[in-house]
């Protein structure tokens, strides 16, 4: 366990009493400051710890406000270029702060938050410049990919780091247990907490066969469908995916998810070529 010295690591002098006011200073919402808390308290007896909330609840703005108060060097890990520029920008917006990037040709200079790809960040050379003492708190965005080794790898780097996992996905697809990585599950609120708190809009799911649909020669990377070859199997079933969305919600507007941009592409023409003039490719 640790001591009461080491746990002193928020701006206050009681970094809770603030959870129970009225009007919360960071603009988080109640189940945000529960989960604030819970990650502070857990931090006492774990190193690593994950916080699993739904999509669209705010894990942006929960990590946001957890580094723009850590006393220490914080590092933010993404996957993907977007989720970088996200972070980026929600950060910079929350705290004041220059906040560094660490991505392909950019380099973080002295700025006390740095968000970085896992990709650039993992090298040897990227590590080594940085140093292993850089960073007190490193927080990982999409946390379900962090069973990989080389995701880890910045996580062992910095080791004397606490650690923050944030997903919606906890339960990955290839049954690799995040236990290997984060110590406790810190916080948890899914989908349906979400929607009864009004957070979230209640869905109607309903199933569909296209029978074009065919996954199965589609590899799995770090327990998820490889996009590339996911978005070729995809275009097979374009057609009959555009049909039976026509069919089953004629007269509705809505967005439609596909998996690249090839598939994406195919689906606004198809559905122009049936409807013209009723959608585009984003």
């Amino acid at each position: 366990m640790l001591g009461s010295e080491q746990l002193d690591i928020f701006n206050r002098p009681d970094p809770m009493a603030w959870l129970s006011e009225g009007d919360d200073p960071d603009g988080l919402r109640y189940y945000q400051r529960d989960a604030y808390e819970a990650i502070l308290k857990a931090w006492k007896d774990h190193r690593s710890v994950l916080a699993v909330m739904a999509t669209g609840l705010g894990k942006t703005v929960l990590f946001a406000a957890l580094a723009k108060h850590y006393k220490g060097n914080v590092l933010v890990l993404a996957h993907r270029d977007e989720l970088v520029g996200q972070a980026h920008k929600k950060i910079e917006e929350m705290t004041g702060e220059i906040v560094g990037i660490e991505q392909g040709d950019f380099y973080c200079h002295s700025e006390r938050i740095v968000v970085a790809s896992v990709d650039t960040i993992k090298q040897k050379r990227r590590l080594e410049r940085l140093g292993p003492e850089r960073f007190q708190l490193i927080i990982c965005d999409e946390a379900q990919h962090y069973v990989a080794n080389t995701y880890i790898r910045p996580l062992e780097y910095f080791a004397d780091a606490k650690v923050l996992g944030v997903t919606a996905t906890a339960d990955r697809g290839d049954r690799k247990a995040m236990g290997r990585t984060f110590d406790h599950v810190a916080y948890r609120r899914d989908i349906m907490d979400g929607i009864e708190s009004g957070y979230l809009v209640p869905i109607v799911g309903r199933r569909v066969e296209i029978d074009s649909i065919d996954l199965t020669q589609v590899k799995t990377v770090a327990g998820d469908l490889a996009k590339g070859a996911l978005d070729i199997a995809m275009l097979e079933a374009v057609e009959g995916i555009v049909r039976e969305t026509i069919r089953l919600e004629p007269d509705r507007t809505g967005i439609a998810f596909f998996p690249g941009v090839r598939s994406a592409e195919l689906a606004a023409q198809r559905f122009n070529a049936i409807r013209p003039g009723s959608a585009c490719m984003i």
